[in-house]
């Protein structure tokens, strides 16, 4: 696959996809992996996540997916441990 340059987004573009991102918790909707990605078609952005291991979903406006598959594409682990911790060791 040829690579191209990433596109730098105009002031307005970046506007428009800090305005209709996020409205539910813990998502990323299409605008958001834009904005992430550098990238700004549906194929581009999709080809992105799938080369970065992020498992996403398709909706009519473009992929979806979620914080926690982004972490999980990074290797990042949530916290589980759920063993208190003793208070002395905090400084």
């Amino acid at each position: 696959m040829k690579r191209h340059p990433k596109k730098s987004h105009t002031p307005e573009e970046v506007r428009h996809a800090k305005r209709s991102s996020r409205t539910v918790s813990g998502v990323l909707l299409f605008p958001d992996l834009q904005a992430i990605s550098g990238f700004s078609t549906k194929g581009r952005v999709e080809e992105w996540a799938r080369a970065n291991g992020i498992a996403f979903k398709y909706s009519h406006r473009g992929i979806w997916t979620t914080d926690e598959a982004v972490n999980v594409a990074l290797g990042v682990q949530p916290a589980t441990s759920n063993e208190p911790y003793d208070p002395g060791v905090v400084i």
